[in-house]
């Protein structure tokens, strides 16, 4: 209960100072091609004060505990999502030592804790984006942001109501379903909310007189602007959950979605779209089923 007292009143600080935010933990390979700032840095603080100065108020730092090293990047250049690595449980040491903390700088949603389910009916489910600062520009019209780490495919975000709460903590995990990344504190834009469900209301119109029942409109990969298709998203294999191009017409919040064939380690024919969601029954030699997911056998 103080864990949630104490994430509560920080997302309330968050609401009127950006600042920066926990978003994961990763290989140290993964980031050694980026940028070092000289000298010894023994906090994660210290890492993201300089990093801060280097991008100019907007980027990623990278703090490794191990070596006391410090590494940045700008604007929203960030590791591929493979390399993210399981965390500690530790809220003053959230990463083992011989990985990299990354950090967002800066951001108003603020990390609250890994959650093993979300509760509440609020949420807006985005698909696989390629950064964490890529699910929080999809969740710009929404007070909260999560995503879950299932495959290399990126990280599974949704925006969230404040009707939604993180439900069981647990530690931060890569490659479970089990294992909900979620951020609060978003200072929603005046008049958003109101603006959303307009955009939401809308678009289900729109689509409905353009598709038979049961099948939305999404665009189409590659095709003009005018160009859409029909598709039961449920149970289609290319285009899982949501739209692999994004929703018909466009909107700020389209529902993307996985092409499931194309699933790291998948084996052909060992996949299929059930209910919104990759459902995997085999994977190719090196890998392994965990958890629904194919992963590289250690």
């Amino acid at each position: 209960m103080k864990t949630l007292i104490v994430a509560a009143f920080v997302a309330t600080l968050a609401r009127y100072v950006q600042a920066s935010t926990y978003v994961v933990c990763v290989a140290a390979s993964s980031f050694m091609g980026y940028p070092q700032i000289p000298g010894t840095f023994t906090t994660n603080d210290a890492c993201v004060a300089a990093c801060t100065t280097f991008s100019g108020g907007g980027g990623y730092s990278f703090f490794l505990d191990n070596s006391n090293t410090c590494y940045c990047t700008g604007d929203d250049i960030f590791p591929d999502v493979s390399n993210v690595a399981t965390g500690t449980g530790s809220v003053t040491q959230p990463c083992p030592a011989s990985e990299g903390l990354a950090t967002r700088i800066p951001t108003d949603f603020q990390f609250v804790d890994c959650f093993r389910d979300t509760t509440g009916t609020g949420i807006t489910h985005i698909g696989f984006v390629a950064t964490p600062q890529a699910c929080f520009d999809a969740c710009n019209l929404f007070p909260q942001a999560f995503y879950n780490v299932l495959s290399a495919s990126g990280f599974d975000c949704s925006c969230a109501d404040l009707t939604v709460s993180g439900d069981s903590s647990r530690t931060c995990q890569a490659f479970s379903k089990d294992s909900i990344y979620f951020f609060s504190g978003h200072n929603v834009p005046s008049g958003s909310i109101t603006r959303r469900r307009a955009i939401q209301l809308a678009l289900m119109r729109q689509q409905e007189a353009i598709c038979p029942d049961g099948l939305k409109a999404c665009k189409v990969p590659g095709g003009s602007a005018d160009a859409f298709e029909c598709i039961d998203t449920q149970f289609n294999d290319e285009s899982c959950g949501g739209f692999v191009a994004g929703d018909y017409p466009s909107v700020p919040f389209s529902h993307f979605g996985i092409n499931c064939l194309t699933l790291d380690g998948v084996l052909p024919g060992g996949v299929t779209c059930s209910s919104g969601v990759c459902q995997t029954t085999h994977c190719q030699t090196g890998y392994e089923l965990v958890e629904g997911q194919c992963v590289p056998v250690a």
